[in-house]
């Protein structure tokens, strides 16, 4: 399940389904409340992405696209976790898509 969106003018993405505990009743009101307008941005954006996904047919290009997107990303609970996750789909010999799942 996606928990995370690319807010308009964030740098990083925003977790939909977190509130961090310093936060009042009417700011977790307030998120609660957006949840189905952060659902959208979240679909737009993996739309926006599809038509790159769909125009490569050799596995090996969609090896490179998936570790091109993991090695921009910025989330701080992914940045400890980032080389490794690069390390092992450069180990992974590709023939199909389905050989990175």
């Amino acid at each position: 399940m996606p928990t995370s969106y690319k807010g308009i003018n964030k740098p990083y993405p925003t977790n939909m389904l977190t509130c961090s505990h310093s936060l009042t009743v009417k700011k977790v009101y307030e998120r609660v409340s957006n949840l189905t307008k952060y659902i959208d941005e979240y679909v737009n954006q993996v739309v926006g992405l599809a038509p790159n996904i769909v125009k490569i047919s050799n596995p090996k290009k969609f090896k490179s696209f998936i570790i091109n997107k993991i090695h921009n990303a910025h989330h701080v609970d992914f940045l400890s976790y980032k080389e490794s996750v690069i390390n092992k789909l450069i180990s992974i010999d590709v023939n199909t898509v389905f050989d990175l799942f």
